[in-house]
């Protein structure tokens, strides 16, 4: 076992299944747990490269395999992932950098569409304190103004674990296999979380 990661996580499932589907995009088409792993070394490589001061990473995205790559990414990164539904308008996607950008002047912004560099690069694998700010999350508000909650980096490992053991029903000595997702923006996401919790 790797550690405490998701990074890690991912790549041991990726040399004990690397053929194993991990991801079903909102088109359809499927991504093993190796091909995941090389998207997210390739985002790693350019987070390191472009964004290396950045310390918040904003992701304007509908759910694929590509937003999978660049949160993991920036986790494995220590920063601060910010997913941001492409679907909101632009004022209120306008918002969210604005108060993103009051914390982190280098804030990087990212639109999960765009393409990745050509090259794969092993990123450095960071174990953050569990304490610290791993995921920053806005919602509309109430006022209509974006509010922002950040989750802890083991809050989002705790979470994640016990989201797909109820979502996927795992057993312990099992393997956890997901349906598809019928939901246009919401990939189905075929893990087995049982190392994540080690």
């Amino acid at each position: 076992m790797t550690g405490r990661s998701l990074y890690g996580y991912l790549r041991d499932l990726a040399e004990l299944y690397p053929d194993r589907v991990s991801v079903v995009d909102h088109d359809g088409s499927e991504v093993t747990s190796r091909d995941l792993l090389d998207k997210v070394e390739q985002c790693s490589h350019y987070l390191e490269t472009i964004g290396s001061s950045a310390k918040y990473v904003i992701l304007v995205s509908c759910g694929s395999a590509s937003y999978y790559a660049w949160c993991i990414a920036s986790l494995s990164l220590g920063k601060v992932f910010v997913p941001v539904d492409k679907g909101w308008p632009g004022s209120r996607i306008e918002e969210v950098v604005q108060q993103v950008r009051q914390a982190d002047p280098h804030v990087l912004v990212i639109q999960s569409d765009e393409l990745l560099p050509n090259f794969k690069a092993e990123p450095k694998l960071f174990a953050p304190p569990l304490e610290s700010p791993a995921w920053l999350i806005f919602t509309s508000g109430s006022t209509g103004k974006p509010k922002g909650v950040a989750l802890s980096y083991g809050f989002v490992l705790e979470q994640r674990n016990g989201y797909l053991s109820r979502r996927y029903k795992v057993i312990e000595g099992r393997r956890a296999w997901g349906r598809r997702s019928n939901k246009r923006c919401s990939p189905s996401v075929h893990l087995d979380c049982r190392c994540l919790s080690t």
